[in-house]
């Protein structure tokens, strides 16, 4: 387990690099002072620039056993990074992996940006999101 450890964390620390050269001071400080992010927990990158380095990522964490990847998605929301977070998401946003998606979801609203396409999820959510809640965080309902 330790060498797994040590593989996601060297996987984390590139994830994070990628992420900071698309770091937009512009969005970083429209987003603390319009929309409370916390500075701490946030690099800045707009939503597109994040599922581009999810998407560049994706290779070296696809050959990866189920465990592996869902540990690793873990570890990505302990970071308690809304960059990080949406990356989480974006790896861990497959059927077989629908509960805990779900549970995520529920557990971390904040990490936005998302589109969601299962009926279960929308079923769940939309009783208790608000149209405006929707836009706010990025949801998007497709279907």
């Amino acid at each position: 387990m330790a060498n797994g450890t040590d593989q996601n964390t060297l996987l984390i620390q590139s994830v994070i690099q990628a992420l900071e050269t698309h770091r937009d001071p512009a969005y970083f400080e429209r987003e603390v002072l319009l929309n409370g992010v916390s500075p701490e927990g946030f690099i800045g990158v707009r939503r597109p620039d994040i599922r581009a380095t999810a998407k560049i990522f994706w290779p070296k964490v696809k050959v990866r056993d189920t465990d592996d990847i869902l540990s690793l998605c873990n570890a990505l929301l302990e970071e308690e990074i809304f960059d990080l977070r949406a990356v989480a998401t974006d790896w861990a946003y497959r059927p077989k992996h629908l509960n805990l998606f779900e549970r995520w979801l529920k557990t971390h609203t904040h990490t936005t940006g998302l589109t969601v396409n299962y009926p279960r999820l929308k079923s769940w959510a939309c009783p208790s999101i608000s149209p405006l809640f929707d836009q706010r965080i990025g949801v998007q309902w497709a279907g």
